[in-house]
C-alpha cells in the first residue's frame, strides 16, 4: 500500500491497483495503517477515514474534525488516531476525542502507541511527549528531562523500553 497524496495504490506482485483517487478534489490521502485483522485505513487532510476490508470491500467511513497525522491499533482491534490537536479513539461504537482539555500537549501527534496495560503514549511534534491514563494525559518534555519536544515515532521494544525519534536523535526510555 503506497499513498502518493492525491492516490492510494496497492502493489500485488508486479501489478499496481488504484484503489483510491482524489482526482482533483480538495482532499489528500496520508497515513495508511493495516490492522491485524486485514483491514487497511487510510486518513486523509481533511478529516476522513476511509477503509478496505481483506477483499478490498468498503469499510464504513469516518470523519473527524482535523487532518488526519497518525495512526495505530490497541490490543482490543480499535483505532487510535493522532490529528493536528487532539488524538481521537475509534470503535465501533464512536469516536471519543482527547484534546487540550485531557492534557494533550500541543503540535502535531505524529504517533501513538497503545501499550499493553490500555494506556497510549503519544509523540507530538513540539509540545513533547504524552501518556495518557484514565482520561487523562501527563505530558513529558525538555522541562521534565526529555532531550527534545519534537518527537516523530515511537515504538516498544517489549523489553520495558520506547524507543522515541526525536529531531535531536533516538531517546530510549525504560
Amino acid at each position: 500500500w503506497v499513498s502518493l497524496g492525491h492516490m492510494v495504490l496497492r502493489r500485488d506482485g508486479a501489478e499496481w491497483t488504484t484503489l483510491l483517487d482524489s482526482d482533483g478534489m480538495a482532499d489528500s490521502y496520508r497515513p495508511v495503517y493495516a490492522d491485524r485483522r486485514g483491514n487497511v485505513w487510510i486518513g486523509t487532510l481533511n478529516g476522513g477515514l476511509v477503509g478496505f476490508g481483506p477483499n478490498d470491500e468498503p469499510l464504513p467511513k469516518r470523519t473527524l474534525p482535523e487532518r488526519i497525522v497518525s495512526m495505530s491499533e490497541a490490543s482490543d482491534g480499535s483505532l487510535w488516531i493522532g490529528g493536528s490537536t487532539a488524538v481521537y479513539h475509534v470503535t465501533d461504537a464512536g469516536v471519543e476525542t482527547f484534546d487540550e482539555k485531557n492534557g494533550l500537549p500541543r503540535g502535531d501527534v505524529r504517533d501513538v502507541l497503545p501499550d499493553a496495560d490500555g494506556n497510549v503514549w503519544i509523540a507530538t511534534y513540539g509540545g513533547g511527549l504524552g501518556r495518557l491514563v484514565n482520561g487523562q494525559v501527563r505530558r513529558i518534555a525538555r522541562e521534565n528531562g526529555m532531550p527534545d519536544n519534537t518527537l516523530t515515532r515511537i515504538l516498544d521494544d517489549d523489553l520495558g523500553r520506547l524507543w522515541i525519534l526525536s529531531n535531536r536523535g533516538l531517546i530510549v526510555v525504560g
